[in-house]
């Protein structure tokens, strides 16, 4: 019952109002949770070594976040179990920027799902303009807005990177042997 209202909640909010809440994102791709081997996803790096793999999501299940365009969702796999989620904004080769209105508006509705951020960091390094970090149990959520040259082009890209802490600590300590 609690997946089918779930679910109609995400097909409404996708259909309707044509935009999706931080919550919706992690009710659609819990991190942790093992890999299914599913047409939705479109594998495009893997490293056996590390044991990491990669894919694009292909689905069509998130389209915008506060009517902000999504350019893609990169999942990060390590021993099949999700670590992390990217959800990109920006797009160099149609030339959209992720402008200051629209990382405000992703911002707030991160802070209405989440609460306070646990930090924004005034960063040294240029390339990053805004950087906001928010831990809630055991999942960073972590909210960046940065320069990027393309081309002999600047643009201004944004991403939102959810990881689970205990997967990516696990991850880390195998890069490390």
């Amino acid at each position: 019952m609690r997946k089918s209202i779930l679910f109609i909640t995400i097909l409404i909010s996708i259909n309707c109002f044509s935009q999706n809440k931080i919550t919706d994102i992690l009710n659609d791709f819990k991190p942790g949770s093992s890999y299914e081997n599913s047409q939705e996803l479109e594998e495009i790096f893997t490293n056996k070594k590390d044991g990491l793999k990669m894919y694009d999501y292909v689905g069509n299940k998130i389209l915008k976040i506060e009517n902000i365009d999504v350019n893609n969702i990169r999942l990060g796999y390590f021993e099949n179990k999700l670590m992390t989620v990217e959800i990109n904004f920006g797009d160099i080769l149609s030339k959209d920027s992720f402008e200051t209105s629209e990382f405000n508006k992703v911002k707030e509705s991160l802070t209405l799902s989440l609460g306070k951020s646990n930090y924004e960091k005034s960063n040294p390094n240029p390339q990053i303009i805004n950087e906001i970090d928010w831990t809630k149990l055991n999942i960073n959520i972590n909210l960046k807005r940065l320069n990027y040259k393309y081309e002999n082009s600047n643009y201004i890209l944004g991403y939102i990177l959810i990881t689970e802490n205990k997967i990516s600590e696990k991850f880390m300590a195998n890069l490390k042997r």
